[in-house]
């Protein structure tokens, strides 16, 4: 049998699919495939990532496919900058250093991109936006969110209450 990390390199030169079904053949070739080194040759081959200064990309083990989380920093947030509507603080449970906290406004807009060059061809992706509501909060359930999608020249639509049921367009 070759040493772990000699698999390891091998499985590499692999697809991510193929590592997987490679996997199930013992105890040794699962644990080559889950080396670092495996994910990372497979990681630098397609992802150049320096653009993200506040997000995280995460890749999917099972498939091989990206996940990029944005943090609020890199949206753009209705009036993020003035102090007497937001405020950024560090917030322990989240998985960004920090974090947008709306104090008032009467308008929220929020955009965000990220390059499609970027994103695993052949694959569904799902767009959210993460959010925690203060129980002292109020109005956010008086007037409809409305979503908009846009990719290329196609756009998908839609609209509906935090907490309430959506409706498409």
């Amino acid at each position: 049998m070759l040493p772990e990390d000699c698999l390891s390199v091998v499985i590499s030169f692999t697809s991510p699919e193929d590592a997987l079904r490679s996997s199930l053949v013992s105890s040794v070739f699962r644990s080559a495939t889950d080396s670092d080194m495996v994910w990372e040759r497979w990681w630098k081959q397609g992802n150049q990532l320096s653009f993200f200064s506040s997000a995280i990309l995460k890749l999917e083990k099972s498939t091989g496919k990206k996940c990029y989380i944005l943090s609020a920093q890199q949206l753009s947030i209705t009036r993020s900058s003035n102090p007497l509507y937001w405020s950024w603080i560090p917030m322990a449970e989240s998985r960004f250093s920090r974090v947008a906290v709306l104090r008032t406004t009467d308008w929220l807009e929020v955009r965000g991109s990220i390059r499609t060059q970027m994103l695993s061809p052949n694959t569904s992706y799902g767009v959210y936006l993460v959010m925690q509501v203060s129980e002292r909060a109020y109005g956010l359930d008086l007037m409809p969110l409305e979503m908009r999608l846009e990719v290329g020249n196609k756009v998908c639509c839609t609209s509906g209450f935090l907490g309430g049921q959506e409706t498409e367009e």
